[in-house]
This record gives structure tokens, sequence and C-alpha cells, in this order.
């Protein structure tokens, strides 16, 4: 009796021993993706990450890689990402380390904005650019959007949680908007706050609306290379920082926002091999590698 119980027991646990993920990795020459979710979606991922990498580096004439290929981990539940989350709010983020690139994402089913979002932040970090915070928020957002399709690409779509945040609540003011730093509470606190909402309605007036697209390249240099924004402002557009402030109120109100059209780029680069399952060991490492490279957390 007892050695059946035993036997039982056993039985029982042994689902709960091969309740372990298995990991899939499809690479290319730029990317490497590892998921639990299986040979489609990592195949997806994959392509989806090369449409962006496509469009964006010649968008933004972005230097070739010198590094690996950037790694991208995408979880499919929120349990197995809450480890290796930076923030209560951030769905996803970019890693440094020393040797190569990461990019982290907490569940499959919010992939495609959050790819180009966090592609972003890692085109600015290789062009060596350091743009204000509300800029590099609004930037990786107004991209986050974009839609490739066969004969073009479209840039601009306005987020439906950034217009419902606008609608609903008073504008901050711009000038605190513009002292926001890293270190600053709204700043990574609430991502579908205030702050990213208004970053990205003056990004996308920057950049598509009709009094400043012009010479909005002229503004972004002179920004890039150490203007504050308000200087910038003054030099490129005669505009100052309360005439700034009231057309984004207008721009807000009037609840129209130009989308941008513009030709595909170069073909996407082929995988340099079938997806396939990958150890875990081997991405317990890549993790460790990630929580190791994140500030204050060489520890865990």
């Amino acid at each position: 009796m007892r050695q059946r119980l035993i036997a039982a027991v056993a039985l029982l646990t042994l689902p709960l021993m091969a309740a372990e993920p298995t990991w899939t990795r499809a690479a290319s020459a730029h990317f490497e993706v590892y998921t639990t979710s299986g040979e489609k979606a990592a195949t997806r991922t994959l392509a989806y990450f090369e449409d962006v990498r496509s469009f964006l580096d010649d968008f933004l004439r972005l230097p070739a890689a010198s590094r690996p290929p950037t790694a991208v981990v995408v979880f499919d539940n929120d349990a197995a990402y809450a480890p290796y989350r930076i923030a209560p709010a951030a769905a996803a983020y970019f890693q440094l380390a020393r040797d190569r690139d990461y990019i982290v994402i907490g569940r499959a089913s919010d992939a495609e904005p959050v790819i180009i979002h966090e592609y972003t932040h890692l085109a600015f970090e290789r062009l060596r650019v350091t743009y204000p915070v509300w800029l590099s928020e609004g930037l990786a957002d107004f991209f986050s959007t974009l839609q490739p399709f066969a004969d073009r690409v479209v840039l601009g779509r306005p987020p439906d949680r950034r217009v419902g945040t606008l609608a609903s609540e008073r504008l901050m003011p711009l000038p605190d908007l513009l002292a926001v730093t890293h270190d600053s509470p709204v700043y990574g606190a609430d991502h579908t706050g205030l702050f990213y909402a208004e970053s990205w309605a003056l990004t996308h007036m920057l950049v598509a609306g009709e009094r400043y697209q012009p010479r909005v390249d002229q503004w972004l240099a002179l920004v890039a290379a150490g203007t504050s924004s308000e200087a910038a402002w003054r030099t490129v557009y005669g505009r100052t920082v309360d005439e700034v402030a009231q057309d984004l109120q207008r721009y807000i109100r009037r609840g129209f926002y130009r989308q941008l059209s513009a030709p595909p780029t170069r073909a996407r680069a082929r995988p340099v091999a079938p997806p396939a399952a990958v150890p875990t060991f081997d991405v317990d490492l890549l993790l460790a590698d990630i929580v190791a490279a994140g500030q204050g957390r060489e520890t865990r």
C-alpha cells in the first residue's frame, strides 16, 4: 500500500516537474529572439523586428551596428517576467550590457508597439544622442505605431491610450514637462500617465504638425548638440515656450493628428537559421547577464 501511494505521488508530481517552459530561438544577422511562445511567435517577432530595423536604420541614418546581434527576450506572462521587470510600470525595456544589447518584453501580446518603442531607444544609443527625457519618450512613442506596407511605411498614428489621457486630464505646464529627468517622480511611475501622453503630443506636433515639421530636422540637430529645447525653438522657429505651449493646446484640441508616409526601405535580412528549441540554461545565462548589467543590480 505504501509503495503504491509513493508511486501515485510521483505520478502526480510529474506534470509539475515538466512544467518548466520550453524556450525557442530564432535568429537573423541583427537579432536573436528568445521566447516561450513557440516557433511561430519567434519567427513573427523576428520578422517584425527586421521590418522595424530596416526602416528606422534608414530613416534615422543609423550607423552600422558593431556589436553582436541584439538579444530579444519575450516572456508570455507577467509571472515569468516579474523577476526581471525593472519598474512596476515597465512593460518592456532595453538594456546595454558589456558585450551586447538586450530588449526584454513582458508579454508577447504587447510585442509590436513595444518592439518599436524599445528599438528606438536603442537606436539613440547607437547614435550616441542624448535627448531630453520628454523628447526621447515622445519619439519612441511616435515611431511605436508605424505601420509597414508593401509600398510605403505610415508614421504618426495616434496611440489610443495617449489620446484618451489627453482628453481627460489637464496638461502639465510646458516648463514642468521640459524639466523632467530620469529621477523625476512622473518618469517611470506610470507609462500610461500624463507625462508620456503630453510628450507624445508635443513630439507629434514637431515631427508631423504643419507649422513645425518643415524645419524639425534643424531643431533636432540643435537639441542633439546640447541646445535646450527652449533655445532651439527660438532659433529655428522664432517662438517662445509660451507660444509653443499655446500651439500644443490648439493642436490637441483640434483632435486631428496628421500621419506621414515614407517609402519602404531595403529588404529584410533573412533568418540565419530556422527557429529551434534552446536549452533553458542558455537563456538563464542571458537573463543573468541582463540582471547584472542593470545599475544597482549586480548583487542579484
